[in-house]
């Protein structure tokens, strides 16, 4: 799969509390490149050039959890610390790749920048998340993802200047499931969701209405876009089941509205409790799309998320 080589987490965030302290050590990444001043008859020749602004400060730490230290990887804005609240967008790699992997698939933390977010990608359990029926050895070792997660988004709002009413997550993959887990059960946290190719792999009632954003490649190997496919612990759902749970799950009535554009057709349900959408993103013949050619879902992620912030009635839109 061109990436289930992979997220995470596209979509775009990022955490403890009340789960143990945290060991940080920052890094910095690749400056953007500067332009020199130019000289003019009242300049010096030898003025040096401007000092580069790096695009993002990134800081790899990890938090414990239980008896489990949890590795992550913060993402961040250069002047973060003169930012009003800002976006936290929490990540959810794929299999098969690492966080610092995932960074390299595409150009999410671009975001951190501009238009400027916190992200956060959060590192899974030997390669596994615990998103339901899947994924092994996450499940079988009964691992706590969610508590990892909230301990993350805990611990990201202590330290950066988050807007609680913009706290999103999401995911590819496998890392889309958990994303979707999560989404179920801290939808109290989280204004919105989404997700590139990932299941729903869990039960999901929801303490408050949560936007969904679902991309799927037809073409998909990993999770079919029919269903099937050996990724889960069990049969995995088709996307047309993991969309009627959650247009359930988020109380949306009346049929739904379809656009086509090029290779995508796009399905909203818009009459939906507390003012939440469910949309859904068909590429039609692409494999995971997760941040590769053929649809720009990085800025279709962002855009949905970025308009879906949850208002101070609890409300989305």
């Amino acid at each position: 799969m061109k990436v289930q080589r992979f997220i995470s987490t596209m979509l775009l965030a990022l955490l403890l509390a009340g789960c143990g302290g945290s060991t940080a050590t920052p890094t910095a990444s690749p400056a953007a490149s500067a332009t020199p001043s130019v000289p003019t008859p009242t300049t010096p020749l030898t003025t040096p050039p401007a000092t580069p602004v790096p695009s993002a400060t990134v800081l790899d730490a990890h938090i414990e959890v239980g008896d489990l230290t949890r590795d992550y990887t913060v993402v961040a804005p250069p002047d973060v610390a003169n930012r009003g609240p800002l976006p936290l967008f929490v990540l959810m790699h794929g299999p098969n790749v690492t966080t610092s992997e995932a960074r390299q698939i595409g150009n999410a933390d671009e975001l951190a920048r501009d238009p400027g977010a916190v992200l956060v990608w959060a590192e899974a359990y030997q390669d596994g998340w615990n998103a339901g029926t899947c994924c092994k050895p996450a499940t079988t070792d009964a691992i706590d993802d969610i508590a990892f997660i909230g301990a993350l988004v805990n611990h990201i709002e202590a330290d950066y200047s988050v807007d609680p009413n913009r706290v999103f997550i999401g995911g590819d993959g496998i890392g889309g499931a958990m994303a979707y887990r999560a989404a179920c059960e801290l939808s109290d946290r989280f204004a919105a969701v989404a997700v590139v190719s990932g299941p729903l792999l869990a039960d999901c009632t929801l303490a408050n209405p949560i936007s969904v954003l679902h991309i799927h490649g037809t073409a998909d190997t990993l999770f079919p876009y029919g269903g099937g496919g050996t990724a889960c612990d069990g049969p995995c759902p088709s996307v047309a089941q993991t969309m009627e749970r959650w247009r359930k799950a988020d109380g949306c009535t009346g049929e739904p509205t379809t656009t086509t554009e090029g290779i995508v057709d796009t399905t909203t349900f818009s009459t939906c409790s507390g003012g939440v959408e469910v949309q859904f993103v068909k590429a039609n013949g692409l494999d995971d799309t997760w941040l590769g050619p053929g649809i720009d879902d990085l800025a279709v992620i962002w855009a949905f998320l970025t308009n879906h912030a949850r208002t101070a009635s609890g409300s989305t839109g």
